[in-house]
């Protein structure tokens, strides 16, 4: 037991100081115990916002959406989604068809493989004298005494390049005078008023930027090193002045998507945006090119159009006589065409594509209980049915038959009444992408009727797409003179591209004969065009 100290012998000062001392010694006991008390708080508070952290980061990972049409993709890595299966691994575990790419091949060239055949070579080869290779000359010239027996020969081909580039005439041009005074010389063979350009480089210049996705600085720079040193100023202007030459061509090819002659079943188009500088001091930030695709009885007619709107007024223009089907996607300004007795075919893939952004954010747990995934697995039954119908290349009756099918038309059932019977939370993903599907009030079932028709828009979407590239090459228009010459051109271009015709000899002769030939000669399926081709080495 401890003994207590003996405080009888202290002095009234020790006293003193010894009572302040314990009163100080409490004192920090008590502000101990406080400080205590206070961390004992603070941990709690830490661990609670731990725990809220955990379970949003949960929440985080069950419900993000990657949204392609906003481009937010790009904010998601790769180590943010959830390690699961691929999604052919999950269909054929649920004994599915899928329309997925199967898993990549090996690569690299399989033994014994080419890299491509000799059939064109030998064709090319008939244009220039044969090289002939004798080693002989050379072994005799080593050895005299040497005895040769010529045994066989061995043929092969030899690809070179001859540098391109451009030739210069000065070109003399007698002028004369009739009885009656008037003068009388020839003119120069340029598309282009009082200009010394021939269509041959003309066309180069345009295929270059429009084809090749070649700048125009860029184009400029590989002149100036020919000794010829003209501007990008001037080379744009070569662009704007040779639309105009083509202008009233482009107008004839607009006719053409209603001719009779040429029995125009389904156009297909979209629309893309694209900036003029000039519109954007009044506010319109953004304008559109509309893209037409149709397959004629003659040939493939692409056709790119300049708008200031997304408004479809245009395009009513240019189907003012159509009644027959187009197909596009679910943007609502296409309504109006159905007044002009005008059918609609919407796009699947756009329908599919609203439930597939939900699905790739699913785990593996979530797949089996997510409706998205559930209506991309019965629209994929109906994209392989088609897919196998394009490999078997059947007629346009035998796939009217095919979708007619009991079996056709029950997959259609049943992704109709599986979609009837959801009933998602208001303003969720899945809810959109139900509203956008019903939105198409049944018009993507309209190629059901029409072997000659398809369930997706994806010719337009690929014409679009060319747009899209060259965009990212020249930027925007200046102008809507600019803007509008972009789609001549650019129509011309592809006008000869989808129907195997080498474009820039194709534009070079359109230039060169559209004061003189009717329209329909300078069509890429023309007799005239073919056999004028023949004499162009572009």
């Amino acid at each position: 037991m401890t003994k207590k100290p003996d405080l009888s012998k202290l002095s009234v000062a020790e006293r003193e100081e010894l009572s302040r001392l314990i009163a100080e010694n409490e004192a920090l006991n008590k502000e101990n115990q406080f400080l205590k008390g206070e961390q004992v708080k603070k941990d709690e508070n830490i661990k609670s916002l731990n725990a809220t952290i955990s379970e949003l980061t949960k929440i985080l990972i069950k419900e993000k959406e990657i949204v392609k049409k906003y481009n937010l993709e790009r904010y998601f890595s790769k180590a943010d989604r959830p390690t699961r299966k691929t999604a052919t691994e999950i269909k054929r575990a649920n004994g599915l068809p899928s329309t997925v790419k199967a898993d990549k091949k090996t690569p690299g060239r399989k033994v014994g493989s080419k890299n491509f055949g000799d059939d064109f070579l030998e064709t090319l080869s008939l244009e220039n004298a044969p090289l002939t290779l004798d080693i002989a000359q050379d072994l005799l010239n080593d050895n005299p005494n040497v005895a040769l027996h010529k045994v066989t020969e061995e043929t092969s081909y030899l690809v070179k390049r001859v540098k391109a580039h451009v030739l210069v005439y000065k070109v003399i041009m007698p002028v004369y005078k009739d009885e009656q005074g008037t003068f009388h010389k020839a003119e120069l063979p340029t598309p282009i008023f009082h200009s010394s350009i021939d269509a041959s480089l003309l066309s180069d210049a345009i295929t270059m930027k429009y084809f090749l996705g070649v700048p125009e600085y860029r184009y400029a720079k590989w002149l100036k090193n020919e000794g010829l040193p003209f501007s990008q100023k001037t080379i744009n202007n070569w662009a704007l002045q040779s639309a105009s030459v083509l202008e009233p061509f482009y107008h004839y090819l607009k006719g053409l998507f209603t001719h009779p002659d040429l029995d125009v079943a389904n156009i297909h188009i979209d629309e893309t945006w694209l900036d003029v500088i000039e519109n954007k001091a009044t506010g319109r930030d953004k304008n559109y090119v509309f893209c037409y695709s149709a397959v004629t009885k003659l040939g493939k007619l692409p056709f790119f159009e300049y708008s200031s709107t997304r408004q479809i007024d245009a395009v009513k223009k240019i189907l003012h006589d159509y009644h027959a089907t187009v197909t596009v996607d679910g943007y609502a300004g296409y309504n109006t065409l159905r007044t002009n007795g005008i059918t609609i075919q919407r796009c699947m893939v756009h329908a599919r594509r609203e439930f597939a952004n939900i699905v790739k954010t699913l785990s593996d747990a979530q797949f089996k209980d997510s409706a998205a995934y559930n209506v991309v697995n019965y629209m994929d039954k109906i994209f392989h049915e088609e897919k196998k119908m394009r490999d078997a290349k059947l007629t346009h009756a035998q796939i009217k038959e095919n979708r007619q099918s009991e079996f056709y038309q029950t997959l259609i059932h049943d992704l109709e009444s599986y979609i009837d019977g959801l009933h998602p939370e208001k303003g969720s993903s899945l809810d959109k992408a139900i509203t956008y599907y019903k939105k198409m009030n049944g018009e993507q079932w309209t190629y059901v009727n029409d072997g000659r028709l398809t369930l997706d828009n994806n010719e337009a979407e690929r014409q679009a797409k060319k747009f899209v590239i060259d965009r990212k090459n020249f930027l925007f228009s200046k102008s809507e003179k600019g803007a509008v010459a972009s789609c001549i051109l650019l129509t011309m271009i592809d006008l000869a591209y989808v129907n195997d015709v080498e474009p820039r000899a194709y534009l070079e002769l359109v230039l060169n004969n559209i004061t003189k030939q009717p329209p329909e000669n300078l069509l890429p399926w023309s007799t005239f065009t073919k056999e004028t081709l023949k004499t162009i080495n572009p």
